[in-house]
Formats: structure tokens, sequence, C-alpha cells
């Protein structure tokens, strides 16, 4: 017996090379059927537009983001020094 809820040691592990067994089995199953159209996708024009936009909006946001930060730890830094 292993652990808090007391599983049988042999029984725990067969379950988790069967549960291991069915799960890369039908992920290489899936890639086998779909992985060439994932990577065309990948490589188009359009993913990579898209791939930029997102970097694009996360710079602008994390910056817009800092921004506001500074701002408002000035303001509290100001109202502690004049208090």
């Amino acid at each position: 017996m292993v652990g808090a809820l007391e599983v049988d040691t042999r029984m725990f592990f067969v379950t988790l090379a069967a549960c291991r067994l069915l799960r890369f089995g039908l992920e290489a199953a899936l890639a086998i059927v779909y992985g060439r159209g994932i990577l065309r996708w990948l490589d188009s024009d359009l993913f990579h537009d898209l791939v930029s936009l997102f970097i694009v909006v996360a710079v602008v946001g994390t910056t817009l983001s800092m921004v506001k930060l500074v701002r408002a730890t000035g303001r509290k830094n100001r109202v502690m020094a004049n208090g």
C-alpha cells in the first residue's frame, strides 16, 4: 500500500502505464491524421501575421500597464511624503 489513499503499488503503476499508453497513443493517432494540416497552417502567412499582431498587442499592453503602475506608485509616494 502506498500514499494517503493506501493504493496497491502494483495496481497504481499498471493503471498509470495504461493511462499513459492511451493518452500518448491517442495523441500519436491525432498527429498522424491532422499533423500535416496543422503544420501547413502554422507555416501560413495568416498565422505569422496573427502571431505578430498578438506580440504587438502584448508589448503595448505591458507598456501601458507599466506606465500606469509607475504613475500610481509615484502618487502614493508623493502623498506619503506630504503627509
